[in-house]
């Protein structure tokens, strides 16, 4: 299997179940006022756990999928940028799994949205410029150009969402959508 093929399977495969995961224990959630949350979390405490894993590997095999594609375009993008994006995406990936630790250790602070800590709000930060500095890496590459404008697009509405509520209920699938996307186009690429 060649290093596009696994990035492509990696990322698809982490994206989905990114975005299948909060289906099972946190679903409706975010419909609860603040004080219901908290209630709703502790009496599912185990599923969430067990959620937060999932997220947490779910966002290392995205990341290792687009360290492996920025490995593969070695000398078709410009190096500074193949290595920026590549870092700063696995250091975003860092970031979430230890996001999810800090979530599953103390799910009610929280899912009260009253917090959020620093990892947090670093990790949507890193995220949002990786898949940037990702954006203009796919327009030099082979990848089609409207995946490196929709990876910068929706990056960019996203740190403009952070901006306007500080990072409270800003969901992170819409950066799992860019990696859906990106894998499914690194897969179509080799042929799969």
């Amino acid at each position: 299997m060649s290093a596009l093929q696994t990035a492509g399977l990696l990322a698809t495969v982490g994206s989905v179940i990114f975005l299948v995961a909060p289906m099972f224990a946190s679903s409706g959630l975010y419909k609860r006022s603040p004080e219901e949350r908290v209630s709703y979390v502790r009496d599912r405490a185990a599923s969430v756990r067990v959620q937060n894993t999932w997220l947490s590997i779910a966002g290392l095999l995205v990341a290792v999928g687009f360290v492996l594609w920025s490995v593969d375009a070695r000398g078709v993008v410009e190096d500074w940028l193949n290595y920026t994006a590549a870092g700063v995406i696995g250091l975003s990936a860092v970031f979430l799994a230890v996001f999810f630790y800090q979530t599953t250790i103390d799910p009610a602070s929280y899912y009260t949205a009253e917090r959020i800590s620093w990892v947090g709000n670093t990790y949507f930060l890193l995220a949002s410029a990786g898949f940037v500095l990702y954006g203009f890496a796919f327009m030099q590459a082979l990848t089609p150009d409207w995946v490196g404008w929709f990876s910068i697009g929706v990056a960019v509405l996203m740190l403009i969402g952070f901006a306007i509520i500080g990072g409270k209920d800003l969901p992170p699938q819409p950066y799992f959508l860019i990696s859906l996307v990106s894998g499914v186009v690194f897969l179509i690429e080799v042929g799969i």
